[in-house]
């Protein structure tokens, strides 16, 4: 699983799922080392992942291209988004679409990061 570090939450991993409804890939930031409850889980650690926040957001009214997805930077994403464009896993590809009085912004993987091996979590 991918991760960087947080000012805020620390590390941070980003989970890869996808959307039930069409199938496009949807982002969570997660932290496995939240105190004493991961002790608990050391041999199973996939079970001790706290949700910090969904990175992405569901449009599927708006068009996108291959690997493409829309990424929430409003609210409770708005520190955390900028952490995570920094971590140098993601390019903003500077295009904006309207979703009620915000804007979701497109981003993709770098290419780099596209082809690594990575973990998907189908759930």
């Amino acid at each position: 699983m991918k991760s960087f570090n947080s000012k805020t939450w620390g590390e941070v991993h980003i989970q890869e799922l996808k959307y039930a409804n069409n199938n496009r890939l949807a982002l969570q930031l997660v932290q496995t080392d939240w105190g004493n409850l991961y002790n608990l889980y050391v041999d199973k650690p996939e079970a001790a992942i706290a949700p910090l926040a969904i990175l992405t957001v569901n449009l599927p009214e708006e068009d996108l291209s291959d690997g493409e997805f829309f990424v929430k930077t409003w609210g409770e994403n708005e520190e955390i988004s900028v952490e995570a464009l920094a971590s140098g896993f993601f390019i903003d590809t500077g295009r904006r679409v309207k979703t009620g009085h915000c804007e979701a912004q497109v981003w993709q993987f770098k290419e780099e990061v596209q082809n690594e091996p990575h973990e998907k979590n189908e759930n």
